[in-house]
Protein backbone atom coordinates (compact mmCIF):
# COMPACT_ATOMS: atom_id res chain seq x y z
CA UNK A 1 0.00 0.00 0.00
CA UNK A 2 1.48 3.69 -0.94
CA UNK A 3 2.49 6.01 1.53
CA UNK A 4 -0.32 7.93 0.93
CA UNK A 5 -3.23 5.34 0.92
CA UNK A 6 -5.72 6.46 3.43
CA UNK A 7 -6.40 3.93 6.49
CA UNK A 8 -9.56 3.48 7.83
CA UNK A 9 -9.84 5.59 11.07
CA UNK A 10 -13.52 5.15 12.60
CA UNK A 11 -14.84 2.02 14.34
CA UNK A 12 -17.08 2.03 10.91
CA UNK A 13 -14.86 2.14 8.50
CA UNK A 14 -12.87 -0.71 9.80
CA UNK A 15 -15.81 -2.65 9.70
CA UNK A 16 -16.68 -2.20 5.99
CA UNK A 17 -12.86 -2.76 5.33
CA UNK A 18 -13.11 -5.67 6.86
CA UNK A 19 -16.58 -7.20 5.99
CA UNK A 20 -15.92 -6.01 1.75
CA UNK A 21 -13.12 -9.27 1.83
CA UNK A 22 -15.52 -11.18 3.81
CA UNK A 23 -17.97 -14.48 2.55
CA UNK A 24 -21.04 -15.02 5.08
CA UNK A 25 -19.96 -12.94 8.17
CA UNK A 26 -21.85 -13.02 11.62
CA UNK A 27 -22.07 -10.79 14.52
CA UNK A 28 -23.14 -11.56 17.43
CA UNK A 29 -22.63 -11.38 21.23
CA UNK A 30 -21.15 -13.60 23.63
CA UNK A 31 -18.59 -13.95 26.54
CA UNK A 32 -14.90 -14.69 26.42
CA UNK A 33 -14.15 -18.13 27.67
CA UNK A 34 -10.93 -19.14 26.36
CA UNK A 35 -7.54 -17.20 24.94
CA UNK A 36 -4.31 -17.95 24.03
CA UNK A 37 -1.85 -15.73 26.48
CA UNK A 38 0.68 -16.01 24.52
CA UNK A 39 3.37 -13.42 23.74
CA UNK A 40 3.05 -13.37 20.07
CA UNK A 41 6.01 -11.90 16.80
CA UNK A 42 4.80 -9.07 15.24
CA UNK A 43 4.19 -10.85 12.12
CA UNK A 44 1.05 -11.37 9.03
CA UNK A 45 0.62 -14.50 9.93
CA UNK A 46 0.15 -14.41 13.81
CA UNK A 47 -3.14 -15.08 15.11
CA UNK A 48 -4.44 -15.32 19.01
CA UNK A 49 -7.10 -18.03 19.37
CA UNK A 50 -10.15 -17.46 21.51
CA UNK A 51 -13.43 -19.43 22.46
CA UNK A 52 -16.54 -17.76 22.94
CA UNK A 53 -19.75 -18.69 24.34
CA UNK A 54 -22.30 -17.17 21.79
CA UNK A 55 -25.65 -15.69 23.39
CA UNK A 56 -26.86 -14.00 20.62
CA UNK A 57 -27.17 -13.78 17.20
CA UNK A 58 -27.25 -10.61 15.62
CA UNK A 59 -27.02 -11.11 11.63
CA UNK A 60 -25.93 -14.57 9.80
CA UNK A 61 -25.76 -17.80 10.24
CA UNK A 62 -25.97 -19.57 14.19
CA UNK A 63 -22.62 -20.83 15.35
CA UNK A 64 -23.90 -22.70 17.49
CA UNK A 65 -23.54 -21.98 21.31
CA UNK A 66 -19.52 -22.05 21.16
CA UNK A 67 -17.28 -20.99 18.81
CA UNK A 68 -13.41 -20.68 18.10
CA UNK A 69 -12.16 -18.16 16.43
CA UNK A 70 -8.97 -16.24 15.18
CA UNK A 71 -7.75 -12.95 15.59
CA UNK A 72 -4.46 -11.20 13.88
CA UNK A 73 -2.78 -10.00 17.32
CA UNK A 74 0.89 -8.88 18.14
CA UNK A 75 1.82 -8.51 21.38
CA UNK A 76 0.16 -9.27 24.26
CA UNK A 77 -3.29 -10.07 24.83
CA UNK A 78 -5.11 -7.51 24.21
CA UNK A 79 -7.72 -5.47 26.69
CA UNK A 80 -10.41 -6.52 24.69
CA UNK A 81 -9.87 -9.94 25.11
CA UNK A 82 -9.38 -10.04 29.04
CA UNK A 83 -13.04 -8.25 29.68
CA UNK A 84 -15.39 -10.09 31.51
CA UNK A 85 -18.24 -8.33 29.95
CA UNK A 86 -20.51 -9.12 27.21
CA UNK A 87 -19.16 -8.25 23.72
CA UNK A 88 -19.99 -7.89 19.82
CA UNK A 89 -17.72 -10.11 17.60
CA UNK A 90 -17.62 -10.10 13.79
CA UNK A 91 -16.11 -12.73 12.23
CA UNK A 92 -16.20 -14.93 9.04
CA UNK A 93 -15.59 -19.11 8.52
CA UNK A 94 -12.73 -20.28 6.11
CA UNK A 95 -12.83 -23.37 4.44
CA UNK A 96 -10.32 -24.94 6.06
CA UNK A 97 -9.51 -23.20 9.69
CA UNK A 98 -12.61 -21.86 11.28
CA UNK A 99 -13.51 -18.95 12.02
CA UNK A 100 -11.54 -16.13 10.95
CA UNK A 101 -12.55 -12.36 13.51
CA UNK A 102 -11.73 -8.97 13.13
CA UNK A 103 -10.15 -7.85 16.20
CA UNK A 104 -11.53 -4.15 16.11
CA UNK A 105 -14.75 -5.41 16.16
CA UNK A 106 -14.80 -6.71 19.64
CA UNK A 107 -16.45 -3.98 21.49
CA UNK A 108 -18.98 -4.11 24.47
CA UNK A 109 -22.39 -4.75 23.56
CA UNK A 110 -24.17 -1.91 23.96
CA UNK A 111 -27.08 -0.45 22.47
CA UNK A 112 -25.41 2.46 20.65
CA UNK A 113 -22.58 -0.17 19.76
CA UNK A 114 -25.00 -2.45 18.22
CA UNK A 115 -26.72 0.48 16.25
CA UNK A 116 -23.69 0.59 14.49
CA UNK A 117 -22.20 -2.70 13.74
CA UNK A 118 -26.24 -3.75 12.13
CA UNK A 119 -26.13 -0.62 9.88
CA UNK A 120 -22.52 -1.96 8.62
CA UNK A 121 -23.95 -5.61 8.34
CA UNK A 122 -27.08 -3.82 6.34
CA UNK A 123 -24.68 -1.91 4.34
CA UNK A 124 -22.81 -4.98 3.54
CA UNK A 125 -25.50 -6.64 2.27
CA UNK A 126 -26.83 -3.70 0.19
CA UNK A 127 -23.29 -4.21 -1.93
CA UNK A 128 -23.17 -7.75 -1.89
CA UNK A 129 -26.55 -7.40 -3.38
CA UNK A 130 -25.56 -4.71 -5.95
CA UNK A 131 -22.33 -6.15 -6.81
CA UNK A 132 -24.07 -9.25 -8.12
CA UNK A 133 -26.86 -7.84 -9.73
CA UNK A 134 -25.70 -4.96 -11.09
CA UNK A 135 -21.75 -4.32 -10.81
CA UNK A 136 -21.83 -1.49 -12.74
CA UNK A 137 -23.76 1.97 -12.04
CA UNK A 138 -25.95 2.34 -15.11
CA UNK A 139 -24.90 -0.69 -16.57
CA UNK A 140 -27.65 -3.73 -17.03
CA UNK A 141 -29.04 -6.28 -14.30
CA UNK A 142 -26.72 -9.44 -14.95
CA UNK A 143 -28.92 -12.78 -14.79
CA UNK A 144 -29.76 -14.05 -11.31
CA UNK A 145 -31.51 -16.51 -9.54
CA UNK A 146 -31.84 -16.44 -5.85
CA UNK A 147 -34.09 -18.91 -3.96
CA UNK A 148 -34.54 -20.74 -0.74
CA UNK A 149 -33.36 -23.78 -0.59
CA UNK A 150 -32.03 -27.05 0.94
CA UNK A 151 -28.33 -27.74 0.92
CA UNK A 152 -28.34 -31.16 0.07
CA UNK A 153 -24.43 -31.68 -0.04
CA UNK A 154 -21.88 -29.28 1.12
CA UNK A 155 -19.14 -30.28 -1.68
CA UNK A 156 -16.18 -32.68 -2.07
CA UNK A 157 -14.55 -33.80 0.89
CA UNK A 158 -11.22 -33.77 1.40
CA UNK A 159 -7.65 -33.44 4.16
CA UNK A 160 -7.86 -30.54 6.06
CA UNK A 161 -5.30 -27.69 4.97
CA UNK A 162 -5.09 -24.52 2.21
CA UNK A 163 -6.51 -25.15 -1.54
CA UNK A 164 -3.15 -26.29 -3.24
CA UNK A 165 -4.83 -26.02 -6.80
CA UNK A 166 -2.68 -23.91 -9.11
CA UNK A 167 -5.63 -22.33 -11.22
CA UNK A 168 -8.62 -21.10 -9.89
CA UNK A 169 -10.69 -23.59 -8.18
CA UNK A 170 -13.93 -24.40 -8.39
CA UNK A 171 -16.41 -27.26 -6.56
CA UNK A 172 -19.92 -28.19 -7.13
CA UNK A 173 -22.55 -28.01 -4.39
CA UNK A 174 -26.10 -28.71 -4.59
CA UNK A 175 -28.82 -27.34 -3.78
CA UNK A 176 -33.02 -28.11 -3.50
CA UNK A 177 -35.05 -25.33 -4.78
CA UNK A 178 -37.93 -24.09 -2.73
CA UNK A 179 -39.38 -20.40 -3.14
CA UNK A 180 -38.12 -18.33 -5.60
CA UNK A 181 -37.18 -14.65 -4.76
CA UNK A 182 -35.57 -13.46 -8.27
CA UNK A 183 -34.71 -15.50 -11.97
CA UNK A 184 -36.55 -18.36 -12.98
CA UNK A 185 -35.87 -22.30 -12.69
CA UNK A 186 -37.70 -24.77 -13.37
CA UNK A 187 -36.16 -28.22 -12.02
CA UNK A 188 -36.48 -29.31 -8.45
CA UNK A 189 -32.40 -29.20 -7.91
CA UNK A 190 -29.93 -27.06 -9.10
CA UNK A 191 -26.02 -27.28 -8.69
CA UNK A 192 -23.89 -24.40 -7.97
CA UNK A 193 -20.41 -23.80 -8.23
CA UNK A 194 -18.26 -22.49 -5.28
CA UNK A 195 -15.15 -20.93 -5.67
CA UNK A 196 -12.03 -22.88 -3.90
CA UNK A 197 -11.31 -27.03 -2.98
CA UNK A 198 -14.53 -27.41 -1.02
CA UNK A 199 -16.20 -28.41 0.90
CA UNK A 200 -18.51 -26.08 2.13
CA UNK A 201 -17.03 -24.46 5.91
CA UNK A 202 -18.67 -26.32 8.78
CA UNK A 203 -19.97 -24.86 10.66
CA UNK A 204 -21.78 -22.69 9.74
CA UNK A 205 -22.93 -24.63 6.65
CA UNK A 206 -24.17 -28.50 6.73
CA UNK A 207 -26.51 -30.95 4.74
CA UNK A 208 -29.92 -30.72 5.28
CA UNK A 209 -29.91 -27.01 6.24
CA UNK A 210 -32.30 -24.81 4.55
CA UNK A 211 -30.62 -21.54 3.21
CA UNK A 212 -30.90 -18.02 0.83
CA UNK A 213 -28.45 -18.87 -2.09
CA UNK A 214 -27.76 -15.95 -4.41
CA UNK A 215 -26.44 -17.51 -7.75
CA UNK A 216 -25.48 -15.54 -11.11
CA UNK A 217 -26.24 -16.95 -14.09
CA UNK A 218 -23.26 -18.08 -16.34
CA UNK A 219 -25.00 -19.72 -19.62
CA UNK A 220 -28.42 -18.83 -21.61
CA UNK A 221 -28.63 -22.43 -22.69
CA UNK A 222 -28.25 -25.87 -20.81
CA UNK A 223 -26.90 -27.44 -18.96
CA UNK A 224 -27.13 -23.89 -17.21
CA UNK A 225 -24.02 -22.82 -15.02
CA UNK A 226 -24.81 -21.30 -11.55
CA UNK A 227 -21.60 -19.38 -10.14
CA UNK A 228 -22.53 -18.32 -6.12
CA UNK A 229 -22.68 -15.22 -5.45
CA UNK A 230 -23.26 -15.93 -1.33
CA UNK A 231 -25.62 -17.35 1.06
CA UNK A 232 -27.98 -15.97 3.70
CA UNK A 233 -30.07 -17.59 6.57
CA UNK A 234 -33.41 -18.03 5.62
CA UNK A 235 -34.37 -15.75 8.73
CA UNK A 236 -33.11 -12.30 6.71
CA UNK A 237 -34.93 -13.36 3.65
CA UNK A 238 -36.86 -9.50 4.48
CA UNK A 239 -33.40 -7.46 3.86
CA UNK A 240 -32.69 -10.27 1.40
CA UNK A 241 -35.34 -8.66 -0.47
CA UNK A 242 -34.83 -5.40 0.17
CA UNK A 243 -31.50 -5.47 -1.43
CA UNK A 244 -32.70 -6.84 -4.56
CA UNK A 245 -35.21 -4.44 -4.96
CA UNK A 246 -33.08 -1.65 -4.10
CA UNK A 247 -30.27 -3.06 -6.28
CA UNK A 248 -32.92 -3.25 -9.14
CA UNK A 249 -34.30 0.78 -8.55
CA UNK A 250 -30.50 1.80 -8.36
CA UNK A 251 -29.70 2.72 -12.25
Amino acid sequence: MGKNARQPASYSEKVKSFLDATDSPILFVGKIVWVNTDLLPCTIANSRTTTWSVSKVLYGFDPGKKIDARFWSCGGVEPQFKSQDEMLVIAYPESWSGWQGMKESVVPATEANIRVARKALDDYLRRKVRELVRPRRGGPLRPVLVFEGLLTDSGPTREPGPCRSTVPASFAVTFEVGKILQGSWAEKKVTVAFTGCGPLPSPPYRSGQRVLVFALRMEPEPPTFFRAGFLLPPEQMAEATAALQAAERTP
